[in-house]
C-alpha cells in the first residue's frame, strides 16, 4: 500500500488531504458528542453540588434557630413568667427574642392546649386564641420534640403566608408551653445567599409538596407544585438529577434535587439546557470555519512533499548500491534505537539475519553490562555529536559475544546514525588475559599485607571492645531508669495544656460562641485533630516507658468481645468511607461469648492494628477482622472453653511488606525503610506498643505479608487472666438535692484553661458552674453551694485532690455528694487503693471527649 501511493504525485497529494481531512472529521464529532457531553456533565455535577449546598445551608440555618428557641425556653425568669401567667415579663423575653433573633419576624408563647398567651410584635386579636388546629401544634404535640411546620397563612399580622420553628417549654420536666418563631420573608434567601445558580432557579417545597421559595420571584400564597415532576419523589426522600421539560415554560431543563430529610421538605435546582449548550454551538462555528483552511493547507503541503520525497528517492537508491557492497559492517540506526539499514557484513559476523536483527531494539542484542554506555553514545549522536571509536559486545546467534568497535555519524535531518563496525573479539581476548595475570599477581600481594595488619587490628579491638562493653551497659542502664522517671514524672506537664487545645477547640468546633467561616472551621478541626494526634503519641510513648520500667498494670474486667470489636470497628468507619475501603467483621459463633482482659488496652490494640490495615490500604480495597476460639487442649480441664484462647486477626488487600523487612516489625521506633515509608507517615511505636500489651495478657502476636497484596496481623490472649490488679471499684451515690431543675456543679482545678473548658461546656448544657482554683476554696465552695456533683484535679498546689477528697467524705452534709476525677496523671495501683469507694469515676484529661465527658457525669447525676 505505502509503494503504490509514493509511485505517482497524485496519489502523494490526494493521500495528504486525507490525512487532514480524518482528524477534522473526528474533531467534528467529538465537539458534537463529547465536549456536549462533557458540558452537559459538568452542569449535572454543578447542579448537584448546587442543591445539595442549598439543602445543607437550610438545614443548618433551622437547626441553629431550634438551638436558639430551645436555649430561650430554659430561661428561669421566662419559666417563672409562665408558671405564674404573667404575660407581660413573657412578651418582655419575646421582645429580646425577636431583636436578637435576626431572621425571626415574630414569636409568640401558646399554653399546652395551644391558646395564644404572649407575642411579639403583638396582635390583640390573636391574644387568647385556640390555634391546636395548626399544623405546627398537631405536629409539636405528636412527641413534644422541636418541630418544623408546614407553609400556613398567618392568623395575626401582618398576615402572609410562611412556616413556624417550635419547642416545647418545659417546667420540672412538663411540658407547660409552646414557643413559636416566624421567620420574616427573606429567611430562606439569606440561607440561601452563598448559592450562586446564574441564569437557575433554586425552588423550596415543604413536605406537602407546597412551594414556600422561589429565588428571583416572591412566593404569597400557597402553590401546589407536586405537579412538578421532582417533587413526587423528594417527597419519598430521594435525591438526583434529570433532563426534564419545564412545565410552565416548556423548555428542556438539567433539574437537580435532594431533600431535607429532617424536616421532609426538598429543593430543587434547575438550568436552562440552551443556556448550558450556548458554548458548544459557538465552537461548532469556529471548527467548520478552521477545518476549510486546514484541507486546502493539506494540499499544498501534500504536493510540496510528493515533489521532495521522488528526488530523495533517487539520492536513496545510488546509496544503497554502494552500501551492499562494503566488506566492513556498516548500518543506519535510527534515534528510535532500531536498524534502519544492515548490509551483509551483520550476517557473516554475528549469524542473525538482517530481519531478525532489524525486528528488535539494537540495545536487545547489546551484552547487558555495556548497555549503560551504549545508550550513553546514542544520546551523543542523537545531539549531533560523531563517535570515532566505541566498543561493545553483540550478541551471536549461537549465544556467544562478539566485541565491535564503532566509528558513528549522527544524520540529525533524518533522525538516524551512520556507523561503521569490526570484529576486535580476538583482539580483547588477549588484553583480557594479560589484565587477569597482572591484576592475580597484585591482589596476592596486597592479602599477605592485609592479613598481616588484621591480625594486629583485632587483637587490639578485641580488648577495647571489652572495655567499651561494660561501659556501654552501665550507660544503658541509666538512661533506661532516667528515661523511664521523666516520662511518668512528665506526664501531667505534658497533659494538661494538650487538654486545655483539645477543649478549647471543641468549643470553638461546637460554635457555641458564634459561628465560624468554612475556612476557621477547617483550621480548628486541623488544630482539633493535631492535638488529639500529638496526645495519642504522648500516651503511646508513656505506655511503653510504663512497660519497660514494669509499672503498667492491668485492669480487669469482663466484656463481650462482639461488642468491643464493633466498636473498634465504628472508629475506624469514617476513615475507611472516606478512602472506599470496605470493612467487615467475621466472629465465629464459638467466639461470642465474654473474655477476661482490660478492655481498654484491648481497644487499643484494635485500634493501632485497623489502624495501620485502613491506612496501608489503598482506595477500593478491604479490610476485615476475624474471631475464634482455640482450645487449650494441653491445660484444658474436661475440654472447657474457658481454658482456651481467642485468636483475633486482621486481615487487608493493602501494600504488603517485604520479606526481608518482616523482623523490623514489633519494634520501638523502627519502621520500614523503602519508598512507601515516605507517604504513610507514623513514629513505629504503635505496633512495639501492641506487642507489649499482647504480652502483658499472656498472650502473643505475629504478622503474615505478600508485599503487593496485602498482610495479616494476629494474636492471641487467653479468655481468663490472671489478675495483676484489680479493677478499682467506683459506687455511684445519689445527693438528694432539691430543685431539680437549677443544678449546680462545682469545679476544682489550679488550671484557668481547664476551668474555662469544663466551664463551657456545662453551662451548654444548662448547669450552673462554681470555679474553684484551688483545694481549699474548693472546699469552702462545696460547702456553701452544696452541689449535685464536684469536678476535682488531684495535682494542685497547697492542698492537692487526695487531701479534698479526704476532707469533704469526712464532713456530713458533703460526704454523699458524687465526685468525678479529671486528671493527667497516672494513677498508679496504690493511688487507686486510697481512692477506692470515696470517688464515683475516673477520667483522663486529653483522653476523653467534651461529649463523653458530659455523658459520664449525667450518669452520676441521675436520681432514684
Amino acid at each position: 500500500m505505502k509503494n503504490w501511493i509514493l509511485k505517482k504525485k497524485c496519489r502523494i497529494v490526494l493521500f495528504g488531504i486525507l490525512i487532514v481531512a480524518v482528524p477534522l472529521a473526528g474533531l467534528a464529532f467529538f465537539v458534537n458528542f463529547a465536549v456536549t457531553a462533557a458540558i452537559e456533565g459538568r452542569i449535572i455535577r454543578e447542579t448537584q453540588g448546587l442543591s445539595k449546598a442549598a439543602s445543607h445551608n437550610i438545614t443548618r440555618q433551622l437547626e441553629g434557630n431550634i438551638r436558639l428557641a430551645e436555649l430561650f425556653a430554659t430561661r428561669p425568669l421566662l419559666l417563672s413568667a409562665l408558671k405564674t401567667g404573667n404575660k407581660t415579663e413573657m412578651s418582655h423575653h419575646l421582645r429580646m427574642l425577636v431583636g436578637n433573633g435576626g431572621l425571626i419576624e415574630r414569636a409568640f408563647i401558646a399554653s399546652g392546649k395551644g391558646v395564644e398567651l404572649a407575642a411579639c410584635p403583638e396582635d390583640p386579636s390573636a391574644i387568647g386564641k385556640n390555634f391546636s388546629h395548626r399544623d405546627w401544634y398537631k405536629g409539636i404535640s405528636k412527641n413534644w420534640s422541636p418541630y418544623v411546620s408546614d407553609f400556613y397563612l398567618r392568623a395575626g399580622k401582618p398576615q402572609r403566608y410562611l412556616f413556624a420553628i417550635v419547642v416545647p417549654i418545659r417546667v420540672a420536666g412538663q411540658v407547660k408551653g409552646i414557643l413559636v418563631l416566624q421567620p420574616n420573608a427573606d429567611y430562606i434567601k439569606e440561607a440561601l445567599s452563598s448559592i450562586e445558580v446564574g441564569e437557575g432557579r433554586i425552588h423550596l417545597v415543604d413536605k406537602k409538596g407546597s412551594l414556600i421559595y422561589r429565588s428571583g420571584s416572591i412566593v404569597d400564597k400557597t402553590i401546589d407544585f407536586t405537579d412538578y415532576p421532582m417533587v413526587p419523589k423528594l417527597l419519598k426522600g430521594l435525591k438526583g438529577v434529570e433532563n426534564i421539560i419545564d412545565p410552565e415554560y416548556k423548555k428542556p431543563l438539567i433539574s437537580a434535587y435532594y431533600p431535607i430529610k429532617e424536616y421532609g421538605w426538598g429543593v430543587i435546582v434547575d438550568k436552562p439546557m440552551d443556556v448550558v449548550l450556548a458554548p458548544v454551538r459557538k465552537l461548532n462555528e469556529m471548527v467548520y470555519a478552521i477545518s476549510g483552511l486546514m484541507l486546502l493547507l493539506g494540499g499544498v503541503l501534500a504536493y510540496g512533499f510528493s515533489k521532495m520525497f521522488i528526488a530523495q528517492k533517487k539520492s536513496l537508491e545510488e546509496r544503497d548500491r554502494v552500501f551492499n557492497y562494503s566488506l566492513d559492517m556498516l548500518c543506519v540506526a535510527g534515534f528510535d534505537g532500531y536498524f534502519k539499514q544492515l548490509n551483509p557484513a551483520y550476517e557473516k559476523t554475528l549469524g542473525w539475519s538482517n530481519e531478525e536483527l532489524m525486528s528488535k531494539p539494537f540495545l536487545d542484542f547489546v551484552h547487558p553490562e555495556d548497555r549503560d554506555l551504549t545508550v550513553e553514545a546514542a544520546a551523543s549522536l542523537s545531539g549531533g555529536r560523531p563517535i570515532k571509536i566505541f566498543q561493545n559486545r553483540y550478541l551471536c546467534r549461537d549465544g556467544s559475544y562478539k566485541w565491535l568497535s564503532w566509528s558513528s555519524y549522527p544524520l540529525v535531518e533524518e533522525k538516524a546514525i551512520f556507523a561503521v563496525a569490526r570484529d576486535i573479539t580476538r583482539h580483547k581476548e588477549l588484553e583480557d588475559q594479560n589484565a587477569q595475570r597482572a591484576a592475580q599477581l597484585e591482589d596476592a600481594n596486597s592479602e599477605l599485607l592485609a592479613m598481616n595488619e588484621e591480625v594486629q587490628a583485632m587483637n587490639e579491638e578485641l580488648q577495647n571492645q571489652q572495655k567499651e562493653l561494660t561501659a556501654t551497659n552501665m550507660r544503658l542502664q541509666t538512661a533506661t531508669r532516667a528515661k523511664s522517671d521523666f516520662l511518668a514524672n512528665m506526664s501531667h506537664e505534658l497533659r494538661t495544656p494538650l487538654n486545655s487545645i483539645i477543649g478549647f477547640s471543641e468549643l470553638l468546633q461546637d460554635e457555641l460562641y458564634g459561628k465560624l467561616n468554612e475556612k476557621q472551621k477547617e483550621y480548628i478541626a486541623d488544630v482539633l485533630d493535631s492535638g488529639k494526634h500529638l496526645l495519642q503519641l504522648i500516651n503511646d510513648i508513656l505506655d511503653l516507658s510504663k512497660v519497660e520500667s514494669g509499672k503498667m498494670e492491668l485492669e480487669l474486667s469482663n466484656f463481650v468481645l462482639k461488642d468491643v470489636l464493633n466498636a473498634a470497628m465504628i472508629m475506624l468507619k469514617e476513615k475507611a468511607m472516606k478512602h472506599s475501603l470496605q470493612l467487615e467483621l467475621e466472629i465465629s459463633s464459638d467466639a461470642d461469648i465474654d473474655i477476661e482482659a482490660d478492655e481498654r488496652k484491648f481497644k487499643q490494640v484494635m485500634f493501632n492494628l485497623l489502624s495501620n490495615a485502613v491506612k496501608f490500604t489503598p482506595e477500593g480495597g478491604s479490610v476485615s477482622v476475624t474471631a475464634r476460639i482455640i482450645p487449650d487442649n494441653k491445660n484444658s480441664i474436661n475440654n472447657d472453653v474457658s481454658d482456651g484462647f481467642v485468636e483475633i486477626s486482621v486481615a487487608d488487600t493493602g501494600i504488603g511488606i517485604k520479606s526481608e523487612d518482616m523482623s523490623k516489625l514489633f519494634h520501638e521506633f523502627s519502621q520500614i525503610e523503602s519508598p512507601y515509608t515516605k507517604k504513610y507517615v507514623g513514629t513505629g511505636l504503635g505496633l512495639a506498643l501492641t506487642r507489649r500489651i499482647v504480652e502483658l495478657h499472656g498472650g502473643k502476636i505475629w504478622a503474615e505479608s505478600e508485599f503487593g497484596k496485602g498482610s495479616r496481623f494476629a494474636f492471641s490472649i487467653p479468655l481468663r487472666q490472671r489478675r495483676i490488679s484489680e479493677t478499682m471499684p467506683l459506687t455511684m451515690r445519689q445527693a438528694g438535692i432539691a430543685n431539680a431543675d437549677k443544678r449546680r456543679v462545682v469545679v476544682i482545678d489550679d488550671d484557668p484553661r481547664t476551668l474555662e473548658i469544663v466551664d463551657s461546656a456545662l453551662t451548654a448544657e444548662g448547669y450552673i458552674v462554681t470555679r474553684a482554683s484551688g483545694g481549699t476554696d474548693g472546699i469552702e465552695a462545696v460547702r456553701k453551694e452544696h452541689p449535685e456533683l464536684i469536678v476535682l484535679d488531684l495535682l494542685m498546689p497547697g492542698m492537692n485532690g487526695f487531701e479534698v477528697v479526704d476532707i469533704l467524705r469526712s464532713g456530713e452534709r458533703t460526704s454523699e455528694i458524687p465526685i468525678l476525677i479529671l486528671t493527667a496523671k497516672d494513677l498508679s495501683s496504690e493511688e487507686k487503693k486510697r481512692l477506692e469507694g470515696k470517688i464515683d469515676h475516673i477520667a483522663e484529661k486529653g483522653s476523653i471527649t467534651q461529649e463523653s465527658f458530659i455523658v459520664e457525669m449525667k450518669k452520676l447525676l441521675v436520681r432514684e
